[in-house]
């Protein structure tokens, strides 16, 4: 979880509904609650481990956790599907 805390993620909390995660921006540093919507577990063909959210506006978001010789695939792949931004 170190590639998340240098872009600026902290994974800070966790329950069965929700996750918190603190965020660093230029503007400061906030906490913020996400609504698990969904958690695809880790397993070798994936090489990664996701979890599906909703933030308080509804907006779905995917954080994923992979190998860094991944990374570089599910960017494309991500661009690709929905044309999302990587932080």
């Amino acid at each position: 979880m170190v590639g998340a805390k240098v872009m600026g993620f902290f994974f800070f909390k966790r329950t069965n509904t929700a996750i918190t995660v603190r965020e660093s921006t230029r503007a400061g540093t906030r906490d913020v609650q996400y609504e698990v919507l969904n958690v695809l577990e880790f397993n070798s063909t994936r090489k990664r481990m996701s979890v599906v959210v909703r933030d308080d506006s509804g907006k779905i978001v995917i954080f994923c956790k992979v190998r860094g010789s991944q990374l570089r695939a599910l960017r494309a792949l991500c661009s690709a599907l929905i044309g999302c931004r990587a932080r």
